[in-house]
């Protein structure tokens, strides 16, 4: 297809598109000026390096990155299993995604100029580590990621931002997880203030495969992202854990949708939200059971604590099951902080803001445990705890051994069935 008429076909459905599509969704939404950056976007002809950013970042995070992307290039190492491509290369015809999916899917569509495109070859390993660098000029970019059968993906991506003015990034994930395949996508956002934050992914699992995409929402003064995992082999396992921390007037927005279209499929997302100041979160988690997915597990469980009163989550877990041989429940529960627990903490020594940070860490660690990758966790945890301390975000990452308690061991996935009051005793 002719990348010219793609763009234009995907400007107009942009166009078109209302900003929430789900009836059960429309009243729950946060608004971007993406028609607004879609302008810069579409009319930005350079793009300074942001050498300073990438130097701090590189060292602080203390990771070799294979490569290293910003609005107006990039560098990248040698790889085997990745390269950076023109957006007219990219093979449309065979992805996933579709302009009429989304419409933030429909603006990356239409503006973004370079795709990443990772394919993992049968039965290879690979290891990869991105950095993506948002300025002032908008950054969409598309990432294609193919992990074939009985092969296996490490994958890494940091955001971070440098940019003098309001500006976007634009991720869409396409990604394809063959039969025996497994993979772990850790997916970290910590932009400062001036960065919109967009996003995208549409992920299919085959046979016995297994997937797991670890998402770390933390920067940015609006993120609005939506998620669609389809289990679609035998016995395949799907996993979505989204970690969403906001202060100051942050706006999160975040979608998933789990689906079972597979016999003996898992699919599981655990979404949870730690809001303080005058921030804003919607967490909108979706699971869907079709008729062929017979004795097929699903869970959706959405938690949030609350520093602030002026803080405001909501939580709209749903379902839809089309088979009745199948173990499926979601939940969802949300709280202010824990005064008692507080008060407790404080008579045994601890500060107000130390007992509150405490309560905080206890109810995050499990997600950061789900993080294989021992470095990653370590830097979630430490960009993290700073935020409570400090309440801002955006910030090179300050890795200290005052979290590294956070980044314990790896957490295994256990089934979510287990304790729940549907299931005890089986």
């Amino acid at each position: 297809m002719d990348y010219k008429a793609f763009a234009s076909e995907a400007l107009e459905k942009f166009k078109s598109m209302p900003e929430e599509t789900d009836e059960l969704y429309k009243r729950y939404f946060v608004a971007m000026p993406l028609e607004e950056m879609g302008e810069r976007a579409r009319n930005a002809e350079t793009s300074h390096k942001p050498e300073g950013s990438i130097k701090s970042n590189v060292e602080a995070l203390k990771r070799k990155f294979d490569a290293i992307i910003w609005s107006g290039g990039e560098m990248a190492e040698q790889s085997e299993y990745m390269q950076i491509i023109p957006i007219e290369k990219v093979d449309f015809e065979n992805r996933l995604t579709k302009s009429g999916d989304d419409k933030i899917a429909a603006f990356i569509d239409a503006h973004a100029k370079r795709a990443v495109q990772i394919n993992v070859p049968k039965g290879a390993k690979a290891k990869l580590n991105l950095l993506f660098v948002n300025t002032s000029e908008p950054l969409p970019i598309q990432i294609m990621i193919n992990v074939a059968d009985d092969s296996s993906l490490e994958l890494f991506e940091y955001y971070t931002s440098d940019a003098n003015e309001k500006s976007i990034v634009g991720s869409l994930h396409d990604i394809k997880i063959g039969k025996y395949a497994n993979a772990e996508i850790n997916v970290v956002h910590n932009e400062d203030k001036n960065t919109f934050v967009a996003g995208w992914s549409k992920t299919k699992v085959g046979e016995k495969g297994n997937l797991k995409i670890n998402f770390i929402y933390n920067g940015g003064s609006f993120t609005r992202t939506r998620n669609k995992m389809d289990v679609a082999g035998l016995e395949g396992n799907g996993e979505v854990n989204e970690l969403i921390v906001s202060a100051g007037e942050q706006k999160m927005d975040v979608a998933s949708n789990i689906v079972n279209s597979a016999r003996d499929s898992h699919a599981v997302l655990e979404s949870k939200a730690v809001l303080m100041d005058k921030s804003v979160c919607v967490l909108k988690g979706y699971a869907t059971i079709t008729e062929t997915a017979a004795q097929s597990r699903s869970f959706v469980n959405e938690r949030g604590i609350i520093l602030d009163k002026t803080a405001h989550i909501d939580s709209i877990p749903s379902m839809s099951i089309g088979n009745s041989d199948v173990k499926a429940t979601h939940s969802s529960a949300t709280a202010p902080i824990d005064e008692e627990s507080v008060f407790y903490l404080m008579s045994r020594g601890a500060t107000e803001m130390e007992a509150k940070r405490m309560i905080v860490n206890g109810f995050i660690t499990g997600m950061i445990g789900k993080i294989d990758d021992i470095v990653v966790r370590e830097i979630v945890a430490s960009i993290i705890n700073e935020k409570v301390a400090t309440r801002s975000f955006g910030m090179v990452p300050k890795i200290t051994t005052e979290s590294m308690w956070l980044a314990g061991s790896a957490h295994k996935s256990s089934s979510m069935f287990e304790g729940h009051y549907k299931y005890r005793g089986e």
